[in-house]
């Protein structure tokens, strides 16, 4: 899995979540933004996470998918993490307002779309484990002088496919593209930028150590 500044700060969430969840934090780091969805396999939560004091707040849209846990080891409990982050300068920590004229030309990547696979518990010897399910740069934006408005529908019109598919049978980049054409239209362009999607045969190579994908093992 590759660190960079993003995926970081993701991780780090998630390290707060759960040991807000073992009850050694007393605040939640997230709000919850509606009801649950209830899906074929879990829950899908839509939040909004805590912004870190002093720090660029990047999140555009975060959603959390909990597999049913019935009959399940606490151990190999997982979560899906959902983020969509802004890539551009953030009012108050760069030099353009979001609004602003762009630095780049459309079709360049204006936000990230990262899909990590984490514990639901910390272990008793404090680790957990994340792993990278699909990361990919995007144009979300198009000719929109409004950064989210087509990140945020995208975003839902892709976490809303797990209502009636199981999260690791998704071809996300396919899903992706597929959302950006319907939502964008005319704005949309062929994606250029970085993805990086795990393939089928890690996933197999998962499946056969006894690894919970949504499935029973």
């Amino acid at each position: 899995m590759e660190f960079d500044r993003i995926v970081q700060d993701l991780v780090a969430f998630i390290h707060t979540l759960l040991w807000w969840r073992k009850g050694e934090i007393k605040e939640p780091p997230y709000e919850l933004l509606g009801a649950g969805i209830r899906c074929k396999t879990g829950i899908l939560q839509h939040i909004r996470k805590n912004p870190k004091p002093g720090m660029p707040d990047r999140l555009v849209s975060s959603w959390l998918f909990m597999p049913y846990r019935y009959g399940r080891d606490k151990t190999q409990i997982r979560d899906l993490h959902i983020d969509c982050v802004w890539l551009g300068p953030v009012p108050g920590f760069s030099r353009l307002n979001k609004t602003e004229s762009r630095r780049w030309k459309p079709g360049d990547p204006t936000h990230r779309i990262e899909i990590l696979w984490a514990s639901h518990w910390v272990r008793n010897d404090g680790k957990f484990e994340t792993e990278q399910v699909f990361s990919g740069d995007y144009d979300l934006q198009g000719n929109s002088h409004y950064p989210d408005a087509y990140a945020t529908n995208i975003i839902k019109d892709l976490v809303l496919l797990l209502r009636y598919q199981e999260w690791h049978e998704l071809a996300w980049a396919f899903e992706i593209e597929a959302s950006r054409q319907t939502i964008m239209r005319l704005d949309y362009t062929p994606s250029k930028a970085r993805q990086k999607e795990r393939s089928e045969t890690q996933q197999n190579r998962y499946l056969k150590q006894g690894e919970y994908w949504g499935k029973g093992k």
